[in-house]
């Protein structure tokens, strides 16, 4: 009996290895978004716990550094949040890319699945076939060997 092959593994293969690589990268992205958001958690907790003066003894010049501080603080939040967003958006890129390969290597595995069925059932019936002619030659041999030689060429 032939051995079953799936003609399109060479693709297969190929849609295997483009799904592995696009789950890495989806897994570095995912890293990176969680470096991007400790690094925004970490700059909003360093503002926090800078000191403040009190109101009580605020001069002007107390109050343009508390203004320039809270603006310095704001634009670095700001832009670790930023950040954050890209590095989100970058990781749904990568998820979307993973769907799609582990989809197309799904859409293979079923057409190969189906095809090796296929094969197994043309198999199953050829191998029924060649056990019935066995079986209905070696019918035919004792049949004619009970009968005889006398009638030999012609089966009853």
């Amino acid at each position: 009996m032939r051995r079953f092959r799936f003609g399109l593994e060479v693709v297969l293969s190929a849609r295997r290895a483009e799904e592995e690589s696009a789950r890495f990268r989806l897994t570095a992205a995912n890293g990176r978004l969680r470096a991007a958001l400790v690094a925004h958690d970490g700059e909003v907790e360093r503002y926090r716990s800078l000191p403040s003066s009190s109101e009580a003894e605020m001069t002007w010049a107390d109050l343009n550094g508390e203004l320039a501080r809270a603006a310095m603080a704001a634009a670095t939040v700001e832009s670790a949040r930023l950040q954050a967003a890209a590095r989100q958006a970058q990781v749904e890129c990568r998820s979307r890319d993973w769907t799609d390969a582990a989809r197309r290597v799904a859409i293979l595995e079923r057409l190969a699945e189906r095809r090796h069925q296929e094969w197994r059932v043309s198999s199953d019936r050829q191998e029924a076939v060649e056990v019935n002619d066995t079986v209905a030659t070696l019918w035919a041999l004792d049949r004619a060997r009970a009968v005889g030689p006398d009638t030999a060429g012609r089966l009853v």
